[in-house]
């Protein structure tokens, strides 16, 4: 069986979710990182940078408001 691209679109809103400190994210999850494609896991070390994260973010909420908070709600 072929894994779903929407469900590594998922983890890896996870997995960057991950990267807020603790006090500012909604929950853990630990496995997410661990089950993304290299591609991904690249993209989540790109935005280890809170910098980096925060800019990323931003660009992609202006792009489409509401989409990546509906996903992982």
């Amino acid at each position: 069986m072929k894994p779903s691209s929407t469900a590594y679109g998922a983890a890896f809103l996870r997995a960057v979710e991950n990267l807020l400190p603790e006090d500012r994210r909604l929950f853990e999850d630990p496995y997410s990182e661990k089950i993304l494609p290299p591609v991904f896991k690249f993209f989540v070390i790109i935005m280890r940078p809170p910098r980096i994260w925060s800019f990323l973010m931003n660009m992609r909420e202006k792009s489409s408001p509401g989409v990546i908070g509906g996903i992982l709600c």
